[in-house]
């Protein structure tokens, strides 16, 4: 079985493994913890794209997704419809998150996502003058959908393919045990999880 290629530095050699980019929105809040402690258990790193009013509210669980070598993005103050936004209001909800952020963990965030995927030319360069790259997903698991229905949802993980960003909300339980599953048997398969800044340096190679 084919196993992740390592650099020099420790990282996964993404060029050559299958790497994928695991997601999480909705945080930072108390089921955070059991996503971290599953992409532990794996090896993995994730990216979060935390909640902007939600980070001073949990900063123990901030440190520990820093802390831990995964990646904070933004994911916007309130989680609204950017697209419904002024440019005043959308920048707003974007720099009041970046300012948590470095408040919370000592760094900027990079990336952002818009909540439920709503973006437009504007919303992308509200991002780009805070320095925020866009990142929406390849698969959306719609976990919301298999809150009473874990197993399907592994299923629906099973199908993820090497390079792909995968969308997930860090707010259910079910999910989070959805992704033991399916990050057991991925790893097995040879997977590698990684953050998707690290994705996307592969993808720019």
């Amino acid at each position: 079985m084919a196993k992740p290629v390592y650099l020099a530095d420790g990282t996964v050699d993404c060029a050559k493994s299958k790497c994928v980019a695991l997601t999480f929105s909705g945080g930072p809040g108390p089921v955070t913890r059991q996503f971290l402690q599953t992409l532990e258990a794996h090896g993995g790193k994730g990216t979060f794209f935390v909640t902007g009013a939600q980070v001073s509210l949990n900063p123990d669980i901030m440190t520990a997704i820093a802390g831990t070598g995964n990646e904070v993005a933004n994911g916007t103050w309130t989680q609204p419809d950017m697209t419904t936004l002024s440019e005043a209001d959308g920048t707003a909800q974007l720099q009041q998150t970046n300012d948590a952020i470095r408040s919370s963990v000592g760094s900027a965030p990079t990336l952002f996502r818009p909540m439920g995927g709503h973006t437009s030319p504007s919303v992308v360069e509200a991002g780009k003058r805070l320095g925020l790259t866009q990142i929406l997903w390849d698969l959306d698991t719609r976990d919301y959908n298999y809150q009473g229905d874990p197993d399907g949802l592994t299923q629906v993980l099973m199908g993820m393919q090497p390079g792909q960003i995968v969308m997930l909300h860090d707010t259910f339980v079910a999910s989070a045990q959805a992704l033991e599953r399916a990050m057991a048997a991925l790893s097995d398969k040879g997977y590698a999880f990684v953050t998707v800044s690290q994705l996307l340096r592969t993808r720019a190679g």
